[in-house]
């Protein structure tokens, strides 16, 4: 049985990294590593993803989705390398040309452009049933942690919901601090603040959080700003918000930088610690979980 990891490319996701390496390493595991690239993530979590893999020696599979443009055909994907992944909004607009906007209201793109790629790759690569999906959540993200719920039959048998994902916290107690301080004894870190992890202006993310993004990066918020302009890019029938218009209570990014055009980037930083909205990297995960994968192929096509 192999041990596929998920990577995301964040800290806890490279922790897991260094707990697996010492379970091929002492117990013989079967281990594999593979990151589904959006092409959204800061430059510097790509840097990052290139330490990890160099100082642990690992052989990190990457992966990029592939559009088709015919209806009902479903994503795939292509293998990029390492040298292949980085900033590059052009794979987000090839799945919204298709699919059409995404929104907090329909944020297809995880599943387009992580989840569904990384089954098929994964199934196709390793065989279907002949591994186990590793995904990098603590043991304090009780909300993240679904399949550690249990299941009770008609006999009282209890069961896990899927017993091929499994989590960090199944082999870690460590939380969020103990992460923070584990990486702070390495001789590399992930270099950008907590707020700016995974992608970088995703629409699960805060108002707040995006504010301070767009206010660091002026240039990249322009650049995603212009990428929801492409008049080819259509609007869903279901989606009631307009063009542009993705993040919550009917907000778009440059409603969000005029929200807070009067505050400074620091009262914008204060705010969102006081309401402890950095302690988590998104409000929800965007993990290419590979147990949702079937229920999204009916509806990716």
């Amino acid at each position: 049985m192999k041990h596929v990891v998920s990577f995301s490319g964040g800290r806890t996701s490279a922790y897991l990294v260094h707990l697996m390496e010492q379970k091929r390493k002492d117990n013989g595991w079967e281990v594999e590593y593979i990151f589904a690239d959006t092409g959204a993530e800061h430059p510097k979590t790509y840097d990052f993803i290139r330490q990890v893999v160099k100082h642990y020696g690992i052989n990190l599979h990457c992966i990029k989705s592939v559009v088709k443009s015919e209806m009902g055909k479903g994503n795939t994907y292509k293998n990029v390398g390492l040298d292949g992944i980085g900033y590059d909004l052009l794979n987000i607009k090839n799945n919204m040309l298709k699919y059409g906007q995404f929104s907090i209201m329909n944020p297809f793109c995880t599943d387009r452009m992580k989840t569904i790629p990384l089954d098929k790759y994964c199934k196709q690569t390793f065989g279907k049933g002949n591994f186990k999906n590793w995904l990098g959540m603590r043991i304090d993200e009780p909300r993240r942690l679904k399949n550690l719920e249990t299941t009770r039959d008609m006999f009282g048998k209890v069961s896990r919901v899927n017993p091929n994902i499994m989590y960090l916290a199944q082999i870690s107690d460590f939380t969020k601090q103990d992460i923070l301080d584990f990486w702070a004894t390495m001789p590399f870190d992930l270099g950008i603040d907590e707020h700016l992890g995974n992608c970088v202006f995703c629409v699960k993310k805060s108002a707040k959080k995006i504010a301070l993004a767009a206010r660091q990066y002026p240039e990249m918020a322009k650049e995603w700003d212009e990428l929801f302009k492409d008049e080819n890019i259509r609007l869903l029938p279901a989606n009631k918000y307009p063009k542009g218009v993705i993040y919550r209570n009917m907000q778009s990014i440059n409603s969000i930088i005029q929200m807070f055009s009067e505050f400074s980037k620091d009262e914008i930083k204060n705010s969102i610690k006081k309401t402890k909205a950095l302690d988590s990297e998104c409000s929800e995960s965007c993990e290419g979980n590979l147990d949702q994968a079937d229920m999204f192929k009916e509806v990716a096509q």
